[in-house]
């Protein structure tokens, strides 16, 4: 996969897999959905979730993406960040819809959210796109 076949890849809406360890040396590997900008990959999770806590105390993930049989698997460092109404309704609104994404967001929910910012180092993308 070319860069711009993989920045294609990302930018439509698929599901995802974002991995992280714990203290223990396990890996906690949840479905998330993403944001890609074309630098970052961003998760939004509960403030205090276990990707929230395993990302705060490593500061790295694993983000997995894939359509059958073409995937792309990025792996770095990863920031904690606020997250804006605007930003959280643009994920849901991706993923589900407009009208899902005006009854699911609002500055409460949002509130109690934030978003994990992975910047790309390691990247494996294999397929078409």
């Amino acid at each position: 996969m070319t860069p711009e076949e993989r920045n294609v890849f990302l930018e439509t809406p698929r599901s995802a897999v974002f991995s992280t360890v714990n203290g223990a040396g396990r890996v906690h590997s949840v479905l998330v959905w993403f944001i890609w900008d074309g630098a970052t990959l961003t998760v939004l999770t509960e403030r205090g979730s276990v990707k929230h806590r395993n990302v705060e105390r490593s500061g790295r993930a694993t983000v997995v993406v894939h359509q059958n049989v073409s995937y792309v698997s990025v792996e770095g460092p990863v920031e904690v960040g606020e997250v804006s109404v605007e930003v959280r309704r643009g994920l849901w609104t991706r993923y589900a819809g407009p009208e899902v994404a005006a009854e699911m967001v609002t500055e409460d929910t949002t509130a109690r959210m934030v978003a994990l910012v992975l910047r790309p180092e390691h990247w494996i993308a294999v397929g078409s796109g």
